[in-house]
This record gives C-alpha cells, sequence and structure tokens, in this order.
C-alpha cells in the first residue's frame, strides 16, 4: 500500500477541491474520511477523463472549511467489497 501526505490550506467557510484519478471500470474508486466537525462534504463526483469507453476517471471531492485548526482528510483507493487500500491519500488540512 503506497501513502502520500499533502497540504492544504484553507479560511473558515471557504470551499476546496480533492481531485483524483480512478479506473471505476475496474471497480475502484476513493473512499473518503473527514472529521465533520472540521470540515463537511459539499459534493462528490465522477466525470471521465477521455471519452474512451473503460478508461480513467476523475473523481472530485468538494469540502467546506467550517471550524479553525488542524485536520486531515483521508482518502482510500480500493473496491468496496475490499478491506485494503490500495493506496491512501492523506491531506492535512490547516482551517484560519
Amino acid at each position: 500500500m503506497d501513502t502520500d501526505t499533502r497540504l492544504v490550506g484553507v479560511g473558515v467557510g471557504e470551499e476546496f477541491t480533492i481531485t483524483v484519478e480512478a479506473v471505476s471500470t475496474a471497480g475502484y474508486r476513493w473512499a473518503e474520511e473527514h472529521d465533520p466537525t472540521m470540515v463537511e462534504l459539499v459534493s462528490a463526483e465522477f466525470r471521465p477523463k477521455s471519452p474512451q469507453v473503460g478508461g480513467a476517471t476523475i473523481q472530485e471531492f468538494r469540502l467546506r472549511a467550517v471550524a479553525p485548526g488542524e485536520t486531515a482528510v483521508l482518502l482510500r483507493y480500493k473496491r468496496p467489497w475490499e478491506t485494503e487500500a490500495r493506496e491512501t491519500l492523506t491531506y492535512q488540512v490547516q482551517v484560519i
């Protein structure tokens, strides 16, 4: 399993977007986890990366900061029926 950490700085009430690539036709998708007292999920969408059938998709998470402090948004790339993630991304969010 690969793990990657990224930093995000945002003000209270501001929205930010996390965009990742997935191969949803193979069953893989990013599962998102966050602390709802710090950020809220505004939307989660899929869109094709290209017009090619069976190709990669873009998965986009739009979140809003609701309280000042530090928190993490965790993304796990896996199939819904699997327990182990192929990859994990951590977004360290600093809300001011």
